[in-house]
This record gives C-alpha cells, sequence and structure tokens, in this order.
C-alpha cells in the first residue's frame, strides 16, 4: 500500500495535462531549428511517454473526483475549466472584432454582455444561464447567416471550444458514479496511477532536458523545470512531553530584623537615653508665639 497522500496524487495526475502542453509547445520551437534530428526524436519520445500515461490515467482521475479529501481540488479545477471557457468566449469576441470591426451588430446579437471578469467569478446558476443564453443567440437566424459567411469562417471551430470548455467545466458537478464501498479501491489505484506517472515525468524531463541542452535556457523558458503542487495537509509536530516540575520546598521565614545604621551611628532613641545619664540638659524649645 503506497503511503502517497491522495491529494498529492491527483496533483501529479492533473500535472500531466499542464506538462504535456508545456511539451507541445517545446516541440514546436524545436522543429523550426536545422541539424536537430535527434534532438527532435527525443523530445517526440519524452512528449509521447506523457501522452501515454495521461490517457492511461484519464479514468482513475475521473474517478478520484469522488474521493470527500480532494473536494478542494476539485473545486479548483472547477474554477480553472470556467476560466478557460471564458477565454474561449473571448477568443470568439476578438475574432469578430479583427474580422468585422468591434461596432459588428453579431457582438450584440451574440453576447449578452461582455463583462468577462465577473463572468470568470459567476456562480454555477449565473454561467449556466450565460451559456444557454449564448447557445440561443447563436442558433438564431440572424447569427446563423451571419456565421455562415467566408469571412466568419473562423467562428465555428471557436464554437466548438466554447461547447466543450462548458461541458467540462458542467462535468464537475456532476453526481458520482462511485459508490461509497468503493472509494477505497479508488485511493488505490489513484495512488498507482500517481507513482507510474511520476516515473514517467522523471523520465520525460530527462529527455527534454537532452533535447535542448544545446541551446541555453530553452528548458527552462519551457516550463519544464516545474513539478506538480504538493497538496496533502502538514502533519503537525507532537508536543514533547516534559515530566511535571518538583515542587521546590518554600524557604523558612526568617526572623524580621532592624537595619542597624550606617558608619556606627547611633539612632536618636539611644542618643537621648546616653545625655540623660551624663546629666546633659535637654535641649530647650521656644515657646510658641503669641497671637
Amino acid at each position: 500500500m503506497s503511503d502517497l497522500h491522495p491529494a498529492d496524487a491527483f496533483e501529479i495526475l492533473r500535472f500531466l495535462s499542464a506538462f504535456r502542453a508545456r511539451l507541445s509547445t517545446a516541440q514546436e520551437g524545436l522543429a523550426r531549428r536545422r541539424q536537430a534530428d535527434r534532438e527532435k526524436a527525443w523530445l517526440g519520445e519524452a512528449l509521447a511517454l506523457i501522452s501515454e500515461r495521461a490517457d492511461a490515467s484519464a479514468a482513475v482521475l475521473e474517478q478520484a473526483r469522488a474521493l470527500p479529501e480532494l473536494q478542494a481540488s476539485v473545486q479548483e479545477m472547477a474554477a480553472e475549466d470556467q476560466a478557460r471557457w471564458v477565454e474561449a468566449l473571448e477568443r470568439l469576441l476578438a475574432g469578430i472584432t479583427f474580422h468585422a470591426g468591434s461596432r459588428s451588430p453579431l457582438i450584440e446579437a451574440l453576447f449578452p454582455h461582455q463583462k468577462w471578469g465577473s463572468l470568470r467569478r459567476a456562480s454555477r446558476e449565473e454561467a449556466d444561464k450565460y451559456a444557454a443564453e449564448i447557445d440561443r443567440r447563436a442558433r438564431s437566424g440572424y447569427a446563423t447567416r451571419m456565421l455562415g459567411q467566408e469571412e466568419y469562417a473562423f467562428a465555428q471551430p471557436v464554437l466548438e471550444q466554447i461547447a466543450q470548455a462548458h461541458a467540462r467545466w458542467a462535468a464537475h458537478f456532476a453526481p458520482s458514479q462511485v459508490a461509497e464501498s468503493e472509494l477505497p479501491k479508488v485511493r488505490e489505484a489513484l495512488a498507482e496511477a500517481a507513482e507510474a506517472a511520476d516515473v514517467a515525468i522523471r523520465e520525460a524531463k530527462l529527455l527534454a532536458e537532452a533535447a535542448l541542452l544545446r541551446w541555453d535556457g530553452a528548458f527552462e523558458e519551457a516550463g519544464l523545470q516545474a513539478k506538480p503542487r504538493k497538496r496533502a495537509p502538514k502533519e503537525q509536530p507532537k508536543a514533547e512531553s516534559k515530566p511535571a516540575a518538583e515542587p521546590s520546598a518554600e524557604p523558612e521565614a526568617k526572623p524580621e530584623t532592624k537595619a542597624e545604621p550606617k558608619n556606627g551611628a547611633r539612632p536618636p532613641a539611644k542618643r537621648a537615653k546616653k545625655a540623660e545619664k551624663k546629666g546633659a540638659k535637654p535641649a530647650r524649645r521656644a515657646p510658641p508665639a503669641e497671637a
């Protein structure tokens, strides 16, 4: 039984998708370089390795969403997919603006509003309402005629990306098909898949680093040095129990002693008694002044 925490295992499998995208970007950059056939083969092997592992882990990643200890990670994934859906909407708006201008009637016909920041933070109900409205407007007669023109040929693939991104986001809220009795098996499968993915990630990094070694900084610029996040809760250090201190015996109270005058000086009372013995007269006091 693996001691890998489910939260960390989940993050390793999530990392496969992001790492594959970075490898693809690096491969595109390397394809423009000459006399790098061997390096291109290494980077292609790294990408194939990660793609194979990501595809093999997809079902486990989907089932793992049912684990109670992963709900924070699942909510984070939902927020990321919601942002990707909004980005696809922004791409559609940018394409229309580029081809037809910012005052194109098609923009007003398609988009209820363009408050992308608030749409990224919108609740599930608000986002679903916006998505349904976009879909209804895109199916209208006017939008269908406009989008069918040659100058808007770019729009149909973007509309498909918008629908796919929204479907991925909505899938996070679908009821789980995993029974509670199956959760221990899901945890075990998650740990096994994560361990295999961790090996694949390290192998792919070595291949990618070797492929990009000739070009100083290329490996780091592609972000291939990144690692999966650590999400497992940290264990609190146990407080060391110290033996109780023995109660110390209270010191015995010492009898109070009168302070002796400094430099051998005697107190006034003793000086007065000594003066009486010698016959000295007491000092006369002045009579009180008459009123």
